[in-house]
């Protein structure tokens, strides 16, 4: 557990210190910089884990009560358990079909595109990291137009973006 919890905190650091030099060599108009944010499966990968655990747990109470249960009757709290298993089933299928569609965002050069539109840096307020989720939201003529996790592959270049570009960055996430 302890070394695990020491290689999160490495690439943790890795990606912080990334913020600070990963456009230091680009040129001044930003011309160079390239980058796309893959839409993740988080949300899908926990549900999915909860039904793992479910399903285990299902078959082992299925199992025990079948063992001295000769005419094979099913309680309501099986049936109910059972319910909310398919329930989640579902869930998990249904959020991971959507998380698989949710588009890119990418950003060429000063513009940021994402689902079909797109801004340049002038046109972006601010850029928001909360605190306990540590979730990056942008903003734009005081609407937010778009959130991602900052755990998702190239946030730090996003942010190091937001940087080289002078849009206001609010940082609010735990120093650890």
């Amino acid at each position: 557990m302890s070394n695990n919890y020491n290689n999160g905190l490495a690439k943790r650091h890795a990606k912080l210190a990334a913020e600070d030099t990963a456009l230091s060599r680009c040129r001044s108009d930003l011309s160079d910089v390239r980058f796309e944010i893959k839409s993740g499966g988080g949300s899908a990968k926990i549900i999915l884990a909860a039904v793992a655990f479910s399903l285990i747990m299902f078959l082992r109470i299925f199992a025990r009560r079948n063992v001295g249960n000769p005419e094979r009757t099913i309680s309501a709290m099986d049936m109910i358990f059972f319910a909310l298993l398919g329930i989640l089933v579902i869930l998990a299928i249904v959020t991971a079909i959507m998380e698989r569609n949710k588009p890119n965002i990418s950003v060429s050069g000063k513009t940021l595109f994402y689902n079909g539109s797109s801004w340049t840096s002038d046109e972006i307020a601010c850029v928001k990291c909360s605190k306990f989720l540590e979730t990056v939201a942008v903003y734009s003529a005081g609407k937010k137009i778009l959130s991602f996790p900052w755990s998702m592959e190239n946030s730090e270049l996003f942010i190091a973006w937001v940087k080289k570009c002078g849009i206001v960055f609010e940082d609010n996430r735990i120093n650890y």
